[in-house]
C-alpha cells in the first residue's frame, strides 16, 4: 500500500494518530502477504453487481475516500470508566446514546449529526429547553487515496463495501432523527433496519467469498463494521418501544462511527 499524502486530509482523533498518518502517507508496505491482493492508500464507490460469481481478471484502479466530520453532543467527560458509564446510562433513559467514546478519556456521548449547524442547532435546544450543557466533539475522518490491485471482482466489492459502510452510518442518523420527530413508528423503523441487515450481509458474504485467507486488515475490518450492525439487528426485540429503538440507534450509530475509525486506523497503518 502506497499512501498518498492529501493537503487537506485530518486526522481521525487526536494527536496520537498524527505520527501514524505520517508513516502511512510516507512510507512503503510489503505486497503479496494477502493472498495476492495489494491495496495501496492513494470515483467515489458506485453500485457494483454483487453475484456470487466475479471477474477474476487482474485489475488496477485508484480510488479515493473524501474527507468526512462528524460532530458529536457530549455531555460528560471523565477519567474514571465507571463514572462515565453511570453517567451514560442515566442518558440512555432519557433516550441519548450515552456512549462512551475513548480516546485516552472517557466521554459520554448524546447524538451525532453528519452537518455542525444540524449538531449547534440540537445542542443550543439542549440548553435553552433542558438545561444541559453539551460540547461538539469531532469525529474526523482523513481523506485518503488508494491504489487497489487484485481481481477485478475484488476491487469491486471492496469499493462497494466502502459504500455501504458510509451509507449505513447515514442512515441510522436518518432513521434516529425520524424517530426523534415522531415521524415513523418503531415497527416502521425495525423494518428499515432488517432491510439494512439484508444489505450489508451481503456485502460480508462477498467480501468473505472474494477475499481468501489470510484477509487484509482493511477487508476485515469493513467485515467487522458489517457484522456489528448484524448482531445489533438480530438482538432488537419485537415489539421495541419507540424511546428504546431511538435510543439504541443512536447508541448503533456511535458503535458504526468507532468501526469506522478501525478501518481508517488499517489505511494508517498499512
Amino acid at each position: 500500500m502506497y499512501p498518498v499524502q492529501r493537503n487537506n486530509s485530518r486526522l481521525v482523533s487526536g494527536a496520537l494518530l498524527a505520527l501514524a498518518a505520517v508513516i502511512v502517507f510516507s512510507g512503503l508496505i510489503s505486497r503479496g502477504e494477502f493472498s495476492g491482493f495489494d491495496l495501496q492508500p492513494v470515483p467515489k464507490p458506485t453500485a457494483v453487481p454483487l453475484e456470487e460469481f466475479f471477474d477474476e481478471t487482474q485489475s488496477e484502479t485508484l480510488v479515493e475516500l473524501s474527507e468526512k466530520t462528524w460532530y458529536a453532543l457530549q455531555v460528560g467527560v471523565f477519567e474514571n470508566e465507571e463514572s462515565a458509564k453511570q453517567s451514560g446510562q442515566a442518558f440512555q433513559k432519557r433516550g441519548a446514546a450515552g456512549y462512551l467514546w475513548q480516546d485516552g478519556r472517557y466521554r459520554v456521548l448524546a447524538a451525532a449529526y453528519p452537518a455542525q449547524e444540524d449538531a449547534q442547532q440540537v445542542r443550543e435546544q439542549l440548553r435553552e429547553q433542558h438545561n444541559i450543557d453539551s460540547y461538539l466533539y469531532a469525529i474526523q475522518y482523513p481523506a485518503v487515496s488508494m491504489r487497489l490491485k487484485g481481481m477485478k471482482g475484488q476491487i469491486e466489492i471492496l469499493e462497494a463495501a466502502f459504500g455501504h459502510a458510509g451509507d449505513l452510518a447515514l442512515q441510522l442518523h436518518l432513521l434516529s432523527v425520524e424517530m426523534d420527530r415522531q415521524e415513523i413508528s418503531a415497527d416502521e423503523a425495525a423494518a428499515r433496519i432488517a432491510g439494512l441487515r439484508d444489505q450489508v450481509e451481503l456485502v460480508s458474504l462477498r467480501l468473505a467469498q472474494r477475499f481468501a485467507s489470510p484477509v487484509h486488515e482493511t477487508v476485515h475490518a469493513l467485515t467487522g463494521c458489517f457484522e456489528d450492525f448484524i448482531q445489533f439487528s438480530d438482538s432488537l426485540p419485537v415489539g421495541e418501544s419507540t424511546v428504546a429503538l431511538g435510543m439504541k440507534l443512536k447508541y448503533q450509530l456511535f458503535a458504526t462511527l468507532q468501526q469506522m475509525q478501525k478501518v481508517y486506523q488499517t489505511l494508517n497503518h498499512t
